[in-house]
């Protein structure tokens, strides 16, 4: 953006032609709209798992965003074969969306671990029914029901990572 505000300067005081604001205005939507691909670790892709958060849990939302990001870079494969840069670029997303997926246990554990050592409190309530903290979600209130009795999230975690 930065750099879009200093092209509009310096076209609309005549430093750079037309041609030259047109090429570089082309250059940026192109990457913008590369930047918002579902792929990770895009920016597309922070969106999706952003979406996704409002709707299901922090792991399920992790994952299928990963599964996305394989979804969309096959197919960019598929269009794109005959481009060997974009080819090349592609793949080098597709390794770093396999370093998120083997992470995403850890990435998981440093959720739940941020939940406990950094407690805050939301509007909204996320009600579980069991002990399983895979159904936590961000920007919840997490409370778990076992047994009859109500549980925040910051027992559950104590219990968790004191053992």
């Amino acid at each position: 953006m930065f750099l879009y505000f200093i092209f509009m300067v310096l076209y609309k005081h005549n430093f750079v032609s037309e041609y030259t604001y047109n090429v570089f205005l082309s250059y940026h939507y192109v990457i913008l709209s590369f930047n918002l691909l579902p792929i990770y670790p895009l920016d597309g892709s922070k969106f999706l798992n952003l979406i996704l958060n409002c709707f299901l849990s922090f792991k399920k939302s992790h994952i299928l965003t990963i599964y996305i990001s394989y979804t969309v870079i096959i197919l960019c494969i598929i269009y794109f074969y005959n481009n060997l840069n974009f080819v090349f670029l592609i793949i080098i997303l597709l390794s770093a969306c396999i370093k998120e997926h083997k992470n995403h246990i850890l990435i998981f554990n440093k959720f739940l671990l941020e939940r406990y050592l950094y407690p805050s409190s939301y509007k909204k309530n996320n009600i579980i029914k069991t002990k399983k903290m895979e159904q936590m979600q961000t920007n919840k209130n997490n409370i778990f029901i076992i047994s009859n009795k109500y549980y925040d999230e910051f027992e559950m975690l104590k219990n968790k990572f004191s053992n």
